[in-house]
């Protein structure tokens, strides 16, 4: 059978990608965890871009002091997913590049995920993989398409990404 060759991705970013894309930025900065990795957890299409617990969510705003964060704003998001990864790595020894157990541990929590992924339901667990896929995507079209974005931290963008 022939190879079929596939048109590459166009190298340009919508509005609404853009925005993704400094929000997992200024997260990856703050958070230090791969900007694909939380392109790859937020939801495909949101809003809501993160379906969280609610004791994670609360959680986070207090570690946060950010209050109004919003699972319906994008950045807010970002910043949730990126938190939420890092505390992951700390408390379930997860790593970066295992994507879909992150998201696993985000819709189940920590404590679910650690009792045992059999607890994930079969819809949960395609998800996960999804969730996989999407970030190998964003880090395959990141590395093709390289951005100008600097992470956006109290207004100093000096901080270029490099994923």
């Amino acid at each position: 059978m022939p190879v079929l060759n596939r048109a590459p991705e166009p190298c340009q970013y919508s509005v609404e990608d853009e925005g993704k894309l400094q929000a997992a930025v200024n997260a990856a900065y703050r958070w230090e965890v791969p900007a694909s990795l939380i392109l790859g957890l937020l939801e495909p299409v949101g809003p809501p871009w993160v379906k969280p617990r609610v004791l994670d969510w609360d959680e986070y705003r207090m570690q946060s002091e950010n209050w109004q964060a919003s699972p319906e704003n994008v950045s807010d998001s970002a910043q949730f997913i990126g938190w939420f990864s890092k505390s992951s790595q700390r408390r379930i020894q997860l790593q970066g590049d295992q994507i879909g157990n992150h998201y696993l541990a985000l819709r189940l929590g920590h404590g679910g995920y650690h009792r045992g992924l059999d607890a994930a339901s079969a819809v949960l667990t395609e998800d996960a993989e999804q969730a996989q896929l999407r970030t190998e995507a964003w880090r395959r079209r990141m590395q093709r398409c390289p951005t100008n974005l600097t992470a956006d931290v109290e207004g100093d963008r000096w901080w270029k990404i490099l994923n």
